[in-house]
């Protein structure tokens, strides 16, 4: 009998097993490399190159949900109920602009507005001002008042009549100081009270005068404000009382011969009163 055949796939045998085995050897070579190559790569810190996958093409879906926005706004504007989608006729009467047109004749004033202004409400918040009484009407709704005088031309006739009960007022103050038998001292504490009164009503008066005030000052012709003119008011019935003039200025050339004598005088007062004659 003869001896029995040995298997391939060793080292030696027939070529089958040599070529089976030097490929196996070959492969078993590739995966050795290549882990030690990626065994290199993490000791380098660097990953492992991945294959470069192709960039999409955004065009197209881009054009396509541009193209489908598009589609969106032409249905829109073709819809009966959008405004964008009318014609141009309609477009242009829906555009029209509201024109407000002036009157072409100024309105008029009521011939007795001027005196049923003056004598019902101006007049009254004046003196009760004047007198330290509590105003009806609120300073705005007099303000308001005053303007619609002044925008119809009253300008004037307002000012004639706020000057005269301006020096009525203050006419009727000195007149009763004149007649007062007071001492000296007494007397240059009332002439001292008359003016800051006066300086007082004349702030409160003015701010319902407003409008009349910066109407006033730009129309005349000396450039004047209401404040000014009623203190020119007091100078003059101050000046033209000789009893209230020459005891004022006995008084306060009195006050000073008492201080250069040491004696103690009321320095307040005596302050307010040169700022009275500055």
């Amino acid at each position: 009998m003869s001896p029995p055949l040995k298997r391939s796939g060793g080292l030696s045998g027939s070529p089958k097993g040599s070529l089976s085995s030097s490929s196996a050897l070959s492969s078993l070579g590739a995966k050795s490399d290549k882990h030690l190559g990626t065994k290199k790569q993490r000791i380098d810190g660097s990953s492992p190159q991945r294959k470069s996958q192709k960039p999409m093409n955004r065009g197209a879906g881009s054009s396509s949900s541009s193209t489908s926005f598009q589609r969106q706004i032409s249905r829109r504007m073709e819809s009966p109920g959008s405004s964008m989608g009318d014609n141009p006729a309609q477009a242009r009467k829906s555009s029209k602009k509201l024109l407000i047109r002036p009157f072409s004749k100024p309105p008029q004033v009521p011939d007795d507005y001027f005196d049923k202004t003056w004598d019902n409400e101006l007049l009254v918040a004046v003196r009760a001002i004047q007198d330290k009484q509590p105003v009806r009407s609120s300073y705005e709704e007099l303000y308001r008042k005053v303007e619609d005088l002044c925008r119809g031309k009253k300008t004037t006739q307002l000012v004639a009549k706020l000057e005269a009960e301006c020096e009525r007022h203050i006419a009727k103050q000195l007149k009763n100081l004149e007649d007062s038998t007071l001492s000296q001292e007494d007397f240059l504490a009332s002439i001292d009270r008359i003016w800051e009164d006066y300086f007082s009503e004349l702030l409160t008066i003015r701010s319902i005068f407003l409008f009349l005030d910066r109407k006033y000052v730009v129309e005349s012709t000396y450039e004047k404000n209401l404040f000014d003119m009623g203190v020119q008011i007091f100078v003059k019935r101050f000046t033209a009382s000789n009893k209230v003039k020459g005891t004022t200025i006995k008084g306060i050339v009195s006050l000073i011969e008492k201080d250069r004598m040491g004696e103690i005088i009321d320095k307040s007062l005596f302050k307010r009163l040169l700022t009275m004659f500055a």
